[in-house]
């Protein structure tokens, strides 16, 4: 199962998914080595030019603000090139714009590689987004029509 998730998902927590005592270019680096994939240092500044942080390469997690180190955190998250997007509340602790980003990033990558994406959300508007909206309300799963 650990191969698996190393190679084929992605995941992006609320917050504190990064390693503390590694930058965030390392960070996304070792996502990219654990996974067998490409991490040299254009993919890695490449992935960081995605989500807009390539200037804060060198900084670590607390050196980061709430919406940067989220925005490491989908970049490490898309380091695999899974085929699963795992998020939950990526975006909930985030600002208007910086959520936009973020979820405008998830879009376009799921777009451009056929990623399949698993948002959990408190956000009606980043909801819609979806193909598929399930609610739970109550402890039930609900259908949007």
């Amino acid at each position: 199962m650990p191969r698996l998730r190393a190679t084929r998902i992605g995941v992006v927590l609320q917050s504190g998914n990064l390693v503390p005592f590694l930058t965030a270019a390392e960070n996304v680096a070792l996502a990219s080595r654990l996974a067998g994939a490409e991490s040299s240092p254009a993919a890695v500044t490449s992935l960081l030019e995605q989500v807009d942080v390539a200037d804060r390469a060198r900084h670590l997690p607390r050196r980061l603000s709430g919406g940067e180190a989220q925005r490491v955190a989908l970049a490490v998250a898309l380091a695999n090139t899974p085929d699963l997007l795992l998020a939950d509340e990526a975006v909930g602790q985030l600002d208007s714009t910086t959520a936009r980003l973020v979820v405008n990033t998830v879009v376009q990558a799921s777009q451009e590689r056929g990623l399949a994406v698993l948002l959990v959300t408190h956000s009606h508007e980043v909801a819609a987004l979806g193909s598929r909206i399930v609610r739970l309300t109550d402890g039930r799963l609900e259908t949007a029509a």
